[in-house]
């Protein structure tokens, strides 16, 4: 629809309505009065109108038209009337009984005018933009009409004016709804002075229903901006008539000023920032005044905090403005802060100005606080582990960059976390004992002053868990909580929630928070909705409970899995743990259930779709295991597909309610055994080679390596081909004639086979080996063996025999077939004129009519015996010297024995001192060494009295050796002394230091004479003693971790002292004392004398509190072979730091034999105090009962 001259062309059906043809009358009932020829002209040079009446419009082939013609616009409530004529009378009588009114397809009632002509009547038509009526005949288009009905222009209700920066000023408002044109024309004037000129709009733009005019200083008329008030005039006119309104409006109210400009922000503390902006050139001089509005967004808070505004006067033309923000409440904390202006006569809020934005970064400083703990914020894990656990510090409250936590375990510095995250630490393999573990906070700036206290007791002090402890989860953050508790010591409960993405059994890095309730409470309900909950918090809550008592907590323990209401029991922990070729093992954990619910389990599984990590079964595949124990944890899938995807599922059975299958795992089998190659068969045969043939197995069970092909203990690999089906193998260099296994193996990581029996064809018979003979008188029996190999087929064997170089040939056939196993030929050939036979044999197969002949075999000789033939006795010779020689070998071996018995039960001669001690030992126990060697030491499963005199005979070879840890050892001939204890053991044992030397001889001298070591350096030696002596070999022995040599000893110099010197048959008669000693071995350092062989036995480290006793070094002479003593003193010794009592000894008689022993005094009831320690004083003998001295050994 388009608009010429205020009148309507109308493109209906295809052809085009207009210009309408009006006709005289009711033009000139239009116009009231006669036709003004000019306006006549004019109309009709616009309009193009030829006056036709007869037509509905020009260039129209239409049987009628219509009455008013053309577009009709009608004011709301006013009748509408059209009338429809037909031309002439073609449609002959009452033509108007098949004429009709039709509007949007639907036929109008209409009453009949005339037989030519009907009219459509509507009384007060609604309102509407666009309404078509066409008058039909016979279904025929005589013509139509579009009728719009409106109104007088209606008031304009949201006339409104916005000045931008004091540089334009723009009013605007709606067209209220009218199907009829409507014009409007705007008008201002200042309203202090009505008698300026009035202002029109330079342009009123339309924009569908809204419409704006702008003044500013470019346009004509200009903008007054200096006016405070306008009054405004909106005319608005159209067909039914005019309206007008005025509106005062405050002009400075209405200006909205442009946003600061070089708004900016510098951090002068951790809560305090300096801001600065500059006010548009425009308002600077704005007579109304600016309010400055300052808003700051707390990032992570998300909320906003403004401040009251800052009021600056036009009238001083302040260019730059300035704000110091101070008590901003977080500390390195990111600021949004933005700032805005508006006129100060301005009072709604949609006057401010734009937001100028600035970002700025507070100053760091230390964290105002440890984060928050609570009793029973632990755990302990199995393998010695502990977890503790805090809530995690808020972003907001990190107060500096490189923000974590420091912890400290109480009086264990070198105990560190092996993970530590923001809302726990993991700390593994520590002792089960009592730990005190203290949090701080700590950032770039570092800790926070105060920390924070998580005492976690061994698992000894640690209360008993609840039991029975179940989370149901009933759906929009709403959880309620079961347990129960028989302990008394329990004086409330902890319950604790850790929002995270994930329920357990993963670890929850969320944030951690807590209640505390009554110990007889035994459940609880939790919500959690968007009201309550933190910035920091997921969806999804972990939960856990502890039972705390006085000072002490059972610590956390989570609900591993969930009751969801209405859908059953849903197990939380399920997983595959073991896998096989065919099995699967599913392990699943049942800490929220109650077991006497239970009635077993379901484990449902299914193979999977080929592609990849495919989660749907192949149809019809879903099988189903029950496992009926319902205190089983496991269950086993067996049968299964090798090298197949499973996915498995495991639901609790339950008495009387309804449960959930687990979440879906899946997993493959390994590989497996494959079926056995199909149709194996045989597929050309000669008598040297097979060829065979077969298909790949029906299902492979993993992937087919390599097919083995086994025939006559040979093996051929055949590589496998995925692509190829069908596999020709030829098996050459086989012997004729023989039945062969043939065994083919498809391999996976095992092998399955399939065999086939099939013979090679006859061929020619091996060569037969040489025949053996018996012989009966003149009757020889020959007998032979078959050919390699001895399954290969011989028909019949040929004989060939020559007596006395005189050939006989004897052809022997049928009866030699079946006879194969024990091939023979017996004849009667030898007489007294035969002396020599010769024989030779061949192999004979038969094909057909054709004789496959072997070879014949070397010929063989054999001599002819008659019935006295020396051959017999030769035999009886042979048999008769076996038995002889039997029984001399008999009667040697018997002598032989008898000597070994013999000289087990020699009996071992003791020394004259020795055997007189041994004799006198039941009723005597004043022996030095009576209490060593008769206790019984626990560590010893035999009886040690074997060495009760303490000493052997005197052509026994002695050796020194010294342990590595400290311990000594020996050895004599046919004793062993008890072990040495342990530095541990020393509380309850003895250890027994012994030094033996050899006999000395008459010569009066003042040395010892140490014995040479055997060349063999062995560590089998008793723990508690060792062997002292000299090597005379000039090559060093092997290093032995368990001993050392004396002379590796020099660089690490210690000593035994020597409490008294060793007497000899020389030494003069004088008394002879011993200094006690302190049941210690002192270490003392000293210089390192460069000799070949050290004079002391390194023992231990004494303790730095210890008085060393002053002892004399023993004097080293040219002979490595002799140890010079000291010479004897009486003076009285230095105590050690035990300060045992010391008593002159009484003289011992000089011995009379080469042996001494070594001894302590008892010490007289003093209560030591001894601690097992590495170092220090090796204990020596404490508890010996009687006191010792030196005597004949």
């Amino acid at each position: 629809m388009r608009h010429t001259c205020g009148l309507i062309n109308v493109e209906v059906s295809g052809f085009r309505v207009g210009p309408p043809v009006y006709s005289r009358r009711f033009i000139m009932a239009s116009l009231g009065g006669p036709w003004p020829p000019l306006f006549f002209m004019l109309l009709f040079i616009c309009t193009e109108v030829r006056l036709n009446p007869m037509t509905c419009g020009p260039g129209m082939n239409s049987p009628g038209y219509t009455y008013p013609v053309g577009d009709i616009t009608l004011e709301y409530g006013n009748d509408l009337n059209i009338l429809c004529i037909l031309r002439d009378d073609t449609y002959g009588e009452n033509a108007s009984s098949r004429m009709s009114f039709r509007h949007c397809n639907t036929t109008m009632p209409s009453d009949i005018y005339n037989s030519t002509a009907i009219k459509l009547h509507i009384a007060k038509h609604a309102l509407t933009s666009s309404a078509d009526y066409s008058c039909f005949i016979d279904n025929r288009m005589v013509c139509h009409n579009i009728v719009t009905v409106g109104t007088k222009p209606k008031p304009v209700e949201d006339f409104d004016c916005i000045g931008q920066n004091y540089e334009n000023f723009t009013c605007t408002w709606t067209m209220p709804q009218n199907y009829v044109k409507t014009n409007y024309t705007l008008t201002y004037k200042p309203l202090l002075r009505p008698q300026r000129s009035t202002l029109n709009c330079p342009q009123i733009v339309y924009k569908d229903s809204k419409c704006s005019c702008t003044w500013s200083l470019s346009t004509e008329p200009q903008y007054r901006h200096a006016y405070e008030k306008f009054i405004f005039n909106l005319t608005a006119n159209n067909t039914f008539g005019t309206r007008s309104m005025d509106t005062i409006l405050n002009h400075f109210s209405r200006v909205i000023p442009n946003p600061p400009e070089n708004l900016t922000a510098v951090a002068i503390g951790p809560h305090s920032v300096n801001l600065s902006w500059v006010i548009p050139v425009h308002v600077r001089d704005f007579a109304g005044g600016l309010n400055h509005r300052i808003s700051y967004w707390i990032n992570g808070i998300n909320s906003w905090k403004t401040l009251p505004s800052m009021y600056s006067n036009g009238k001083i033309s302040k260019a730059t403005m300035e704000k110091v923000l101070v008590d901003l409440p977080y500390a390195h904390w990111l600021y949004d802060i933005r700032v805005s202006m508006k006129s100060g006569n301005a009072t709604e809020e949609r006057f401010w100005s734009a937001n100028s934005s600035v970002h700025v970064l507070t100053e760091s400083k230390l964290p105002d606080r440890p984060p928050r703990t609570e009793i029973g914020c632990f755990e302990w894990l199995e393998g010695r582990h502990i977890m503790i656990y805090w809530e995690k510090i808020h972003d907001y409250e990190e107060n500096g960059q490189n923000f974590s936590y420091h912890i400290e375990v109480d009086g264990f510095p070198d105990i560190k976390p092996k993970k530590l995250s923001s809302s726990y630490a993991r700390f593994e393999n520590v002792e089960n004992r009592n730990y005190t573990f203290k949090i701080w906070s700590k950032n770039i700036k570092g800790l926070s002053k105060d920390y924070s206290v998580i005492f976690v007791p061994g698992s000894r002090y640690t209360l008993k868990e609840p039991e029975n402890f179940v989370k149901f989860d009933k759906g929009s953050g709403q959880y309620e909580l079961e347990w129960s508790n028989t302990n008394t010591d329990v004086t409330n409960f902890t319950i604790f929630w850790c929002s995270d993405l994930r329920d357990r059994p993963y670890q929850c890095d969320g944030k951690l928070n807590w209640t505390i309730v009554d110990r007889h409470v035994n459940n609880m309900s939790l919500s959690f909705n968007e009201s309550n909950l933190d910035s920091q918090e997921k969806d999804i809550f972990q939960l856990a409970i502890s039972a705390n008592g006085y000072r002490t907590s059972s610590g956390m323990m989570w609900a591993e899995c969930t009751v969801i209401p209405g859908r059953g029991v849903k197990l939380r922990q399920a997983y595959v743990k073991d896998v096989g070729s065919t099995t699967m093992v599913v392990v699943w954990k049942l800490d929220c259930f109650k077991k006497g619910n239970l009635i077993g389990f379901n484990i449902t599984y299914c193979p999977t779709m080929p592609f990849p990590q495919s989660s749907e079964c192949i149809t019809n595949t879903t099988k189903y295991t029950n496992v009926r124990d319902p205190r089983a944890e496991t269950g086993t899938i067996r049968n299964l597909k090798p090298y197949t995807r499973y996915k498995l599922q495991v639901k609790p059975i339950l008495n009387g309610s309804e449960s959930q299958f687990s979440e879906s795992m899946f997993n493959s089998t390994f590989e497996g055994e494959p079926t056995e190659p199909r149709n194996l068969r045989l597929w050309e045969v000669t008598n040297s080679s097979i060829r065979i043939k077969w298909q790949k197995p029906e299902q492979e069970n993993g992937f087919i390596r390599y097919y083995n092909v086994t025939i006559a203990n040979r093996t051929i690999k055949v590589p496998s081909d995925k692509k190829q089906d069908i596999y020709d193998v030829t098996l050459d260099n086989l012997t004729a004639s023989i039945n062969y296994t043939i065994k083919v193996e498809a391999c996976t990581v095992n092998c399955s086979e399939a065999t086939l029996i099939a013979a090679t064809e006859v061929g020619r018979p091996n060569i037969i080996p040489k025949p053996l003979a018996n012989w009966e008188k003149s009757l020889v029996m020959l007998k032979w063996a078959k050919p390699q190999p001895i399954e290969a087929r011989i028909d019949y064997y040929q004989v060939w025999i020559s007596v006395n170089n005189k050939e006989q040939y004897f052809v022997h056939g049928d009866d030699i077939v079946q006879n194969v196993t024990e091939p023979m030929y017996n004849i009667s050939i030898c007489d007294d004129s035969t002396k020599n036979l010769y024989v030779k044999i061949r192999g004979v197969n038969v094909l057909g009519d054709k004789a496959l002949e072997g070879p014949w075999n070397e010929r063989t000789d054999f001599p002819c015996f008659g019935d006295n033939s020396p051959q017999t006795l030769i035999i009886i010779a042979c048999i008769s010297a076996a038995i002889i020689c039997s029984v001399i070998l008999g009667y040697g071996a018997k002598r032989i024995w008898a000597r070994i018995l013999g000289m087990r039960n020699v009996p071992v001669k003791l020394p004259d001192g020795l055997a007189a001690v041994v004799e006198n030992y039941q009723e005597k126990e004043k022996h030095s060494d009576e209490p060593l060697l008769s206790k019984n030491f626990p560590s010893q499963n035999r009886n040690p009295s074997g060495e009760s005199s303490g000493c052997s005979s005197g052509h026994e070879s002695v050796a020194s050796s010294i342990e590595s840890t400290g311990h000594l050892s020996a050895s004599d001939s046919g004793t062993e002394q008890p072990r040495s204890p342990s530095l541990g053991e020393t509380d309850t044992r003895d250890v027994a230091l012994r030094q033996r030397v050899t006999k000395p001889t008459g010569k009066k001298s003042d040395y010892v004479i140490m014995p040479e070591i055997q060349p063999t350096w062995t560590s089998k030696q008793t723990p508690g003693y060792s062997i002292i002596g000299l090597m005379p070999s000039a090559k060093k022995p092997e290093p032995n971790p368990d001993f050392m040599v004396l002379s590796d000893l020099t660089s690490k110099p210690s000593y035994v002292p020597f409490a008294a010197s060793l007497p000899t048959q020389s030494v003069n008669n004088e008394p002879i004392t011993r200094s006690p000693t302190s049941g210690y071995v002192p270490y003392m350092p000293q210089e390192s004398v460069p000799v070949k062989n050290t004079d002391y036995v390194m023992a231990g480290t004494p303790s730095k509190n210890a008085i060393m006793p002053t002892v004399p070094f023993l004097r080293k002479e040219d002979n490595s072979g002799y140890v010079k003593a000291p010479p004897l003193e009486t003076a009285k010794p230095v105590l050690t730091r035990f300060q045992f009592p010391w008593e002159p000894q009484q003289a011992v008689e000089p011995p009379s034999s080469g042996y001494v022993v070594v001894g302590d005094p008892k010490p007289q009831n003093i209560d030591l105090d001894l601690q097992q320690s590495s170092k220090g004083y090796v204990p020596h003998n404490i508890k010996l009962q009687a006191t010792k001295s030196l005597k004949e050994d």
